[in-house]
């Protein structure tokens, strides 16, 4: 049974609407450290209530951000309520911005047109936020509508043409001047750049023997230093590590290592979490994709000491440690590891561990999906990455690369590759929609390998991600972020006559 936010959170200042609305799901974005909440309400709750209750529950749990997301009963739809869907959508949609603030809505109970007192209408279009609004009140509401956009054929262009002008002429001139001085400035700075080497440390091609002279109740003596120079201080706990410094020295074992390549290709992001005795922190390195086979030292149970920087990841909105330094050491066989500290479960169950950029569930979760198809049923299972909330698109209509995008398909032609290391596996598939194919293709260590089972030949997926040019392959791959198991709809003949095909097998035939 669903229990009140107000009853599992426990906060004093909740608005009441929401307070009292029952806590249906969860979502944790490690990507942005962020946090969906979807609540279940016996009445419309106004989007100001909402977002009240989101800063509410952001101040309280002391995360960056929280977006609250209702669910209604079907029969509580009122159109009145679009406005407050259109400001939910905003904080995600930035292009609907202004345009729909003050739009007069009119329906004939499934079909809702806004007309815009100020254009816009191409623009919407364009980013499809017609089929965002249907998809939001199929989620919310579970009810099924069309929506349409058009203008005030009364708004005066030339008037709105005229203020524009006004207020851009009432504007200061810039400083020229300043602005080619600074360009010059910057010009010569890259003239005097060029041929420097990189700032940024690699990994020794052999690493060489140290010795550890402290936490001797913890490590051996003996180490390898892999990149940069000897450490000789001692290590802080992560526990301690809270404000950020330029130069900070740590230890701990590494888990949750992942590879992922940068859009032009020339750097690979290695993410990772490093773990002691009293807390976590994450680990970012930015590696050069051509030596990447020089940082295999980094995996997955190994144990280092570490010097870096400890800063704020504006990307990730989250502080990550990037080592400068990195000694590899072993745990004495008399001291064992306490294990990292989970992250509690909001909703008071149990608690989850903690969680990776692209998580790989131990159990699949059955879930709604927020969109309608012809191809597959209504649920699906989510096996890796988040919930995917965009209907897919036919692969035949991917031509070239693409950043984010949704494609359905049947899996073949599964194979698996171990690399030289003996360390990883690359998973090659390919998945079809009938339209066209694709190839999929992950990098996943062998630790890992038995949480990937599902991707095996006749499994139908639905799979969200970045279709790329591979430099290995010399052609354009898939790469999934999320990955959700379908069901495909059997096939019905639901015409007046059916038809009877007769196949005559001849000696010509």
């Amino acid at each position: 049974m669903a229990v009140s936010l107000k009853e599992i959170l426990n906060i004093d200042d909740l608005p009441l609407p929401a307070a009292q609305a029952r806590l249906l799901s969860v979502l944790y974005d490690k990507a942005d450290n962020s946090m969906i909440l979807q609540l279940e309400a016996d009445e419309l709750i106004p989007y100001p209530v909402l977002s009240e209750a989101g800063e509410a529950v952001k101040k309280h749990l002391g995360v960056p951000s929280v977006r609250i997301y209702p669910k209604y009963a079907t029969e509580l739809f009122e159109p009145s309520y679009l406005h407050d869907i259109v400001q939910i959508l905003k904080s995600s949609h930035g292009v609907i911005n202004g345009y729909m603030d003050d739009a007069q809505i009119s329906d004939d109970g499934d079909t809702f047109e806004f007309t815009l007192m100020h254009g816009g209408v191409e623009l919407l279009y364009s980013q499809k936020i017609d089929k965002e609004i249907e998809k939001f009140i199929k989620g919310v509401f579970s009810k099924s509508v069309s929506v349409r956009f058009s203008e005030n054929a009364s708004v005066d262009y030339e008037e709105l043409d005229r203020r524009y002008f006004e207020e851009l002429s009432a504007q200061p001139l810039p400083d020229f001047d300043a602005i080619d001085r600074r360009a010059a400035e910057r010009a010569e700075e890259g003239k005097s750049s060029r041929g420097r080497k990189s700032n940024r440390p690699e990994p020794r091609k052999r690493p060489s023997k140290i010795t550890v002279s402290y936490l001797t109740d913890k490590l051996c003596e003996e180490g390898l230093l892999y990149m940069g120079s000897e450490i000789k201080e001692q290590p802080q706990t992560l526990a301690s590590l809270n404000d950020e410094c330029d130069d900070a020295v740590v230890w701990g074992e590494l888990t949750d290592v992942e590879h992922k390549d940068t859009r032009n290709g020339v750097y690979t992001i290695i993410s990772a979490a490093l773990c002691d005795d009293t807390g976590r922190i994450p680990i970012k390195i930015f590696a050069k994709t051509e030596i990447i086979d020089t940082y295999e030292f980094l995996e997955d149970g190994a144990v280092f000491v570490m010097r870096g920087a400890y800063k704020l990841d504006s990307y990730a909105n989250e502080k990550q440690f990037t080592p400068s330094d990195i000694m590899q050491v072993s745990l004495r066989d008399d001291f064992v590891m306490k294990t990292p500290t989970a992250v509690p479960s909001v909703t008071g169950g149990a608690p989850s561990p903690a969680p990776t950029r692209t998580n790989v569930l131990t159990e699949p979760e059955e879930m709604e999906l927020m969109f309608e198809t012809t191809h597959f049923g209504s649920t699906a299972k989510l096996v890796m990455g988040k919930p995917i909330n965009d209907a897919p698109v036919t692969m035949e209509s991917v031509m070239n690369e693409r950043d984010n995008v949704t494609v359905w398909g049947e899996i073949f032609n599964v194979e698996k590759k171990e690399t030289k290391s003996g360390k990883s596996t690359i998973i090659t598939a390919a998945f079809s929609d009938r339209t066209s194919s694709m190839v999929m293709k992950l990098f996943v260590y062998n630790t890992k390998l038995d949480s990937y089972k599902f991707i095996e030949n006749g499994t139908t997926i639905l799979a969200n991600g970045s279709y790329k040019m591979d430099e290995f392959m010399h052609y354009n791959c898939f790469n999934p972020q999320s990955i959700m198991i379908v069901d495909v709809k059997p096939k019905q003949d639901n015409a007046p006559e059916k038809r009877v095909e007769l196949h005559l097998h001849t000696n010509m035939s």
